[in-house]
């Protein structure tokens, strides 16, 4: 495309209003013939600008068009408009045509067909080249799951609001899309939430755009199963609704492709309905079974008991749909990015122990984006647990039951801050027996510390004087704990400046390191590998790869940092920090915790970049204890 059309686009982008021809000539220096040709090539690309005697007003653009704009000065705009170009071509590309159209070099372009290749791999596509002509190959079902998770994951609600632009002879009317989803499949009894509502509208739209353009889905020749008849009948009203609103006329294959679709992102069961005390009525025993067996292991490996009624429920759901779905070959899509991996590490590395039960004794193939699905679900859970409350011992005069009160008044105030451990009056309390993080009382009585003494019935000053004890005892378990634990797992022969360009690499140097000191056994570095083909560890510019069990001789942390960056995994994210974690059974209590304090250093860019530059051992674990004990 011309680089004139894309900066009148800009331009009256940036002006917002109506622009007259002679103003945009004399802006661009061509005529004002030519300011039509542009906008004549804007429209038919992607730009819906209007025209009258006012002038020119640009109206809307698709994501698509939007990109192009943004690619001139953002690389991975730039990547993701390649790709759609490459996609939504009919014909080979010319490397050479490319590079003029994003107005970069040759090797740049090269440069960034490398990197395509990494994103389409995930997907089972690839990039083919014979000579100076590149294309896209592989199935349109895959083809259209790259669309909707890559190149319009980030602008979904955007490009649904915007759907007209892609459809003008729709352009008069408002529908939408994500509500006419919703009612078909009500009208069938059949269930979806909201993130599911957006993958299959999203699903309809990219289609429709797809067959728009001229590309089917093949027949995939698979067998479907039967149980599914109210989907059957969802898949005809939708399929109505698009020949109704889009003029589209779904073939056999599309409308097998969009019950896979709906295969994967519904349920036929209402969870609303549905209680522990009822569950075995609408769900196979099998499964509840599993999910027992499940549970009781993340339980005993983890030590964590925070899993109520309400999550078997809704775990036990999704163990059997996750079964479902795999009897007929469907596999769940992505409705989360790794921010939940970065925001909640024990939550996903949970999932991926899951996994592990899963694949091993059930036979269940669970894809990266089934992961991200089950640590939604563990994170419900875990996100309370992990919340870090103090414990405390309530102590009282006895005088009928005033204290009750009192007691729930402390216990609702500080719900997310405190639990009451135990409850006891004063002539009943014995520090060898009643022991917690606190001590709140009502009785002014020489008492151990910390303590805080209250009102009977407590004031603003006794809610703000809790408050400092809980913070201060916070500080000081976070100091304890980095002091005498956290920062002995680190070792200065376990810090290395590293060049490698493999993550595997990398891997098995640092696993070496710790094996030849007698902290790992020999089987360490298999463990650590096979936890990354499970899911890899990187996030952001930051990896922790560790093996999925608390299986090692000594707990410890080995830093590498790579200068420069490496390459990590099927992600192909770019690290600059590596931190390969070994924790020893004994500690295995500690390990949530550990995570914790490493994601909340490592999650920010700027600690990172820090810590890029540190040249030596010490210099990094002052950096890095400075960082711990910040507020």
């Amino acid at each position: 495309m011309n680089k004139k059309v894309i900066q009148m686009v800009r331009y009256l982008q940036r002006d917002g209003a109506w622009v007259r021809g002679e103003r945009l000539s004399a802006q661009f220096g061509v005529s004002t013939r030519q300011i039509r040709n542009y906008v004549s090539a804007a429209n038919t690309s992607g730009c819906l600008i209007s025209s009258s005697e006012k002038g020119y007003r640009l109206l809307d653009m698709n994501p698509s068009f939007r990109m192009l704009l943004d690619a001139e000065d953002n690389p991975e705009s730039r990547l993701k408009r390649l790709l759609l170009v490459l996609l939504f071509s009919s014909e080979p590309e010319d490397i050479f045509t490319f590079s003029e159209q994003f107005y970069v070099s040759v090797p740049t372009m090269e440069a960034d067909l490398q990197k395509l290749r990494r994103v389409l791999r995930e997907y089972a596509l690839e990039i083919v080249r014979e000579r100076d002509l590149v294309w896209i190959s592989g199935a349109e079902k895959n083809k259209r799951r790259l669309l909707c998770n890559y190149c319009y994951a980030e602008q979904r609600n955007e490009y649904l609001a915007n759907r007209t632009s892609f459809f003008p002879q729709d352009a008069a009317k408002e529908i939408s899309l994500r509500q006419a989803v919703r009612e078909k499949l009500l009208e069938q009894g059949i269930f979806a939430n909201d993130y599911s509502l957006g993958n299959i509208a999203l699903y309809l739209a990219v289609s429709a755009e797809r067959i728009c353009a001229g590309f089917q889905v093949e027949a995939s020749g698979q067998l479907m199963p039967d149980a599914f008849n109210r989907i059957d009948l969802a898949v005809t009203a939708l399929a109505a609704y698009m020949s109704l609103h889009f003029s589209l006329s779904l073939s056999e294959a599309e409308t097998q492709a969009l019950r896979e679709v709906l295969i994967q992102q519904v349920s036929l069961l209402d969870y609303t309905k549905i209680s522990p005390d009822n569950l075995n009525e609408f769900v196979e025993e099998k499964y509840c079974a599993i999910t027992r067996e499940i549970m009781d292991q993340v339980k005993q490996f983890y030590h964590i008991e925070c899993f109520d009624g309400d999550f078997y429920v809704r775990f036990t759901l999704h163990i059997r749909n996750i079964f479902t779905r795999q009897q007929g070959g469907f596999f769940t899509r992505r409705f989360l990015d790794d921010s939940l991996k970065v925001a909640y590490p024990i939550a996903h590395d949970i999932s991926v122990f899951i996994a592990q039960i899963l694949s091993k004794n059930y036979g269940a193939k669970i894809s990266d984006d089934e992961v991200t699905c089950i640590a939604f679900h563990i994170c419900s859970c875990v996100y309370d647990y992990s919340k870090n409350r103090i414990s405390a011992v309530f102590i009282y005069e006895s005088y009928y039951d005033f204290f009750r009160k009192t007691a729930e008044v402390v216990a609702q105030r500080f719900s997310e801050d405190l639990f009451i451990k135990h409850t006891v009056s004063i002539s009943d309390y014995l520090p060898s027996v009643y022991h917690a993080d606190l001590l709140i009382s009502t009785v002014d009585a020489p008492l151990p510390e910390p303590c805080v003494l209250i009102h009977p019935f407590p004031q603003k000053q006794d809610f703000a004087a809790i408050q400092t004890q809980i913070k201060k005892i916070r500080q000081k378990k976070e100091r304890d704990l980095v002091s005498k634990t956290f920062l002995s797992y680190f070792n200065r022969d376990f810090f290395l400046r590293s060049t490698q360009s493999d993550s595997h690499a990398l891997i098995r140097q640092m696993c070496a390191q710790v094996i030849d000191q007698q902290y790992a056994t020999e089987d360490f570095t298999q463990r650590v590998l096979l936890r990354e083909t499970m899911a890899d560890t990187a996030f952001g510019t930051v990896a922790m790869p560790h093996a999925l069990s608390f299986s090692t001789l000594k707990s410890f942390l080995s830093v590498a940092i790579c200068d420069p960056p490496i390459l990590w995994g099927h992600s192909a994210k770019k690290v600059q920090l590596v931190i390969l974690i070994g924790t020893n059974s004994k500690e295995r209590r500690t390990f949530s915790r550990i995570m914790d304090l490493l994601i909340e250093v490592v999650s920010d860019a700027a600690n990172v970049a820090e810590l890029e530059r540190c040249e030596n051992y010490d210099a990094f674990i002052d950096r890095f204890f400075s960082m711990l004990l910040e507020d």
